[in-house]
């Protein structure tokens, strides 16, 4: 697995939710980038795109009423993902 997906795979499993924000952010690159890793990691099986009531992921979130970006009203429109076994396990310390 490439250090960059372990890198974002690292992160996600801390924030439990990963969007193409947060990628451009950790990687150090263009939101254009961050969003193909995240194309190409879904078509990989390493992360799901969450879907909610209205297209917002933070509809069904538990923590949506202490999320400070949930409570920012923000979300509409927003793209988020969760990490599978499949990523965790790839990305496992030896």
């Amino acid at each position: 697995m490439s250090g960059r997906i372990c890198r974002v795979v690292e992160r996600a499993k801390r924030l439990g939710v990963l969007g193409p924000q947060l990628v451009a952010s950790v990687l150090h690159v263009s939101l254009a980038e961050a969003e193909a890793l995240l194309a190409s990691m879904e078509s990989a099986g390493l992360v799901e795109r969450l879907r909610g009531a209205g297209g917002c992921p933070c509809s069904r979130c538990p923590l949506a009423r202490v999320c400070p970006w949930s409570r920012s009203g923000s979300t509409q429109g927003a793209v988020l993902y969760r990490l599978t076994g499949k990523a965790r396990r790839a990305c496992r310390d030896p």
